[in-house]
C-alpha cells in the first residue's frame, strides 16, 4: 500500500498505474509475461463469453471491488489529512459514501435514530424529485 499511497500523495488521483504495475508483478510471480497478463485482465472485463460465465463475472467483480476499495480508503485518508483530490464524480460519490459510513459508525444508536427522524422528510422529498433535479441537489452538497 505504500506505493499506492505515494502515488495518491503525488497526484491526488486514483493510483491506476501503480495498481496495473502491481498486477503485472503478480502475473510475473506466477509465471506469466507482463503483456500477456495485461491482455488477460483487459479481456476478462470485455469478453462477452467470459462476462456470461457467472463464476468469472463474480470473480472479476470481487477483484475489481477489492482494488477499488483499497484505493478509495487511501484516497479518503489523504483527503482527511488535507490533501487535494483530482478525481471524477463517481469516485467523489464513493468517497462521500465512505465519509457518511464513518460518521454513522461514530454515532450512538440514539443519535442515529434522531438523524433518521430528522432526515426522513428530506429523503421523501428527494426521492420524489425528477432525476435532473436530484443531480442538481446532489451537486450543491
Amino acid at each position: 500500500t505504500s506505493r499506492l499511497r505515494e502515488q495518491i500523495v503525488a497526484t491526488g488521483a486514483m493510483p491506476e498505474s501503480v495498481v496495473n504495475d502491481i498486477h503485472c508483478e503478480v502475473m510475473e510471480l506466477v509465471g506469466y509475461e507482463r503483456s500477456h497478463g495485461q491482455r488477460c485482465f483487459a479481456e476478462m472485463g470485455s469478453n462477452p463469453k467470459l462476462a456470461s460465465d457467472r463464476e468469472v463475472a463474480i470473480a472479476v467483480a470481487r477483484w475489481r471491488g477489492k482494488n477499488s476499495s483499497a484505493c478509495l480508503k487511501l484516497l479518503y485518508q489523504f483527503q482527511k489529512e488535507g490533501g487535494e483530490l483530482k478525481v471524477d464524480e463517481e469516485v467523489t460519490a464513493k468517497l462521500l459514501e465512505l465519509r457518511a459510513k464513518e460518521e454513522l459508525d461514530a454515532m450512538s444508536v440514539e443519535q442515529r435514530a434522531a438523524l433518521l427522524e430528522k432526515s426522513a422528510k428530506k429523503v421523501t422529498v428527494f426521492r420524489s424529485l425528477p432525476g435532473e433535479a436530484r443531480e442538481r441537489y446532489l451537486g450543491k452538497l
